[in-house]
């Protein structure tokens, strides 16, 4: 009886686990590949650097400049959820040339056609 109460105890236990798991952020390792098999990556990108312009620049004195550039990639991940998230980390770069490593996370909903910036992190 102990041995079948264990079984079932540890039974709960990893299922517990496995649903706590699933949902998570999924890394990407190969950005190149990953923006090649889905050319919206890029357009969410984009959509998600334009909202940040306009974001940023009300938040915080040090964002004047609305010319941003994507100078590097870094990482992409993804997480589904009422449709996808995307987790962009980027370096951007303004026309002054200071560059700022940003993480961009962008709400994508194809079947309504919703895309919304939901947040964004300037890394020191």
């Amino acid at each position: 009886m102990k041995a079948l109460f264990f079984v079932l105890a540890l039974t709960f236990v990893c299922s517990s686990l496995a649903v706590t798991l699933q949902g998570g952020y999924q890394k990407h390792e190969n950005v190149e590949q990953f923006m090649a098999l889905d050319p919206s990556v890029k357009e969410l990108l984009d959509f998600g650097r334009e909202q940040f312009v306009q974001q940023a620049a009300k938040q915080s004195n040090s964002i004047t400049s609305s010319d941003f550039t994507i100078q590097k990639i870094n990482s992409i991940s993804t997480q589904v959820v009422a449709g996808m998230n995307y987790k962009f980390n980027v370096d951007l770069v303004n026309s002054q040339g200071q560059v700022y490593n940003v993480d961009l996370v962008v709400f994508s909903q194809v079947w309504t056609d919703t895309k919304e910036l939901i947040s964004f992190t300037i890394n020191k």
